[in-house]
């Protein structure tokens, strides 16, 4: 290697190549309509409910895919360090790594980045999900901890169909086209944020059962996604985990110049 990033470099680069990859099939799949979407009414319950039916699930092969991107995600950071140990003049060590904290534990981050110049600690410390404004579970780099660890540790990360709940503010309605023997419809709930199975219930309604043959037909869609771990992280969420390690990666390589 010519430049002591370079590794970190190709890290973020094989990384970003697995985003294009799955960005150019993901979409393709979601149009394909895998899905599909049917009400019924349960009179007992005087609801409205609509179930999902899957036609098609995500391939297995996103699954690997998503946990190699996620793998040299946190290889660069990890590699971050080794070379910030090196360049403060040190032989780094087993210990040595990113450290990505949901709560301030001095002792820990001391460890892991042992050796790192105080300024680039300091740097280090700035990004860590506790210092986070949107709150530790929000942020991309707890996420990125929970898939690698998912992934590294247990099983491959699952693939699942969902209902995106952030998505389903913006583009997710359905709209009354005809009922019969139904009075008001209130209250309308969605399931989301979860992997969805064949048959599944993911909206329903109380209704008023005005007559002996109530009917409702509905037209409309709910936004559909794949997601991975168990944390149902999108494609949204692996670019937006994606964009922070390399913002970090800016944040650190003056420290090289």
């Amino acid at each position: 290697m010519d430049h002591p990033l370079d590794g970190c470099r190709a890290k973020l680069d094989r990384a970003h190549a697995h985003l294009r990859t799955l960005d150019a099939q993901i979409p393709a799949f979601l149009d394909s309509k895998p899905h599909v979407y049917r009400g019924e009414i349960d009179r007992e319950a005087s609801r409205y409910r609509v179930r999902v039916y899957i036609r098609r699930q995500p391939p297995l092969r996103w699954s690997a895919i998503v946990g190699d991107l996620v793998h040299n995600l946190r290889s660069a950071l990890d590699h971050l360090v080794w070379q910030l140990v090196i360049l403060n003049g040190s032989t780094p060590g087993d210990n040595h790594q990113f450290p990505i904290l949901s709560s301030p534990q001095p002792k820990k981050f001391a460890r892991l980045t042992a050796e790192v110049s105080p300024l680039a600690a300091a740097v280090i410390e700035r990004v860590q999900p506790y210092n986070g404004g949107d709150g530790v579970d929000a942020h991309t780099l707890t996420a990125l901890r929970e898939l690698s660890n998912e992934d590294k540790h247990r099983v491959i990360l699952p693939t699942a169909t969902a209902i995106p709940v952030d998505a389903l503010k913006k583009r997710g309605s359905f709209e009354l086209m005809a009922a019969r023997d139904v009075g008001e419809i209130e209250g309308m709930e969605v399931v989301g944020d979860k992997p969805l199975k064949n048959g599944e219930e993911v909206m329903s309604a109380a209704i008023e059962i005005t007559g002996p043959n109530p009917e409702i037909q509905m037209k409309g869609d709910l936004p559909f996604d794949v997601a991975f771990g168990k944390h149902m992280v999108s494609m949204t969420g692996l670019a937006q985990v994606n964009g922070s390690v390399y913002a970090v990666f800016e944040l650190l390589k003056p420290f090289f110049d």
